[in-house]
């Protein structure tokens, strides 16, 4: 068995049929017949939203942000928020719909971890903290590793964090 370091690598092996593990999303692992992609649930979502946001609206933020950032849907691992959406219909129904573990943090607790996004004055007066999506995914991912910081599109701001240690 050979192991190559990267997917232009592999691909160009002369296997009969190939193993692809990431939580990369890569549309010609689509178009290879040989090849077997395993999602390792690696990713936290860090989610911030207005009230009343749809489930509808979070799911197709959170699907456009990962695509834009060649991240897989599957390798989705939990999601993460602050404690005062823990009653926030839209996020729980997305969570449900995925059966998706959802976090909450209080506001200290969001306040304590050193997001690269600057504070928000909205967020700070609305709910307290200096941010959400961000703090939230690093909170959840166990200070792993941020690779989204955060993005809005219409009613949701969402980061994406990666877990390092896998335990």
């Amino acid at each position: 068995m050979t192991q190559a370091r990267s997917f232009a690598t592999a691909m160009q092996q002369d296997a009969a049929g190939l193993v692809f593990v990431s939580n990369r999303y890569l549309r010609q692992l689509d178009e290879q017949p040989n090849l077997l992609a395993l999602r390792p649930r690696n990713l936290v979502v860090g989610i911030g939203c207005n009230r009343n946001t749809t489930g509808d609206e979070i799911e197709e933020v959170v699907r456009q942000t990962l695509q834009n950032a060649f991240l897989a849907f599957a390798s989705i691992a939990a999601l993460a928020s602050i404690d005062a959406k823990q009653d926030e219909e839209g996020l729980l129904q997305f969570a449900a719909r995925h059966k998706l573990p959802l976090h909450f943090f209080s506001a200290t607790q969001l306040n304590s971890v050193i997001a690269p996004t600057p504070a928000s004055d909205y967020v700070q007066q609305a709910v307290g903290a200096k941010g959400v999506c961000e703090p939230a995914a690093l909170l959840a991912a166990d200070c792993g590793r941020l690779l989204v910081k955060k993005k809005k599109n219409g009613n949701v701001t969402v980061a994406v964090a990666e877990i390092i240690n896998l335990s």
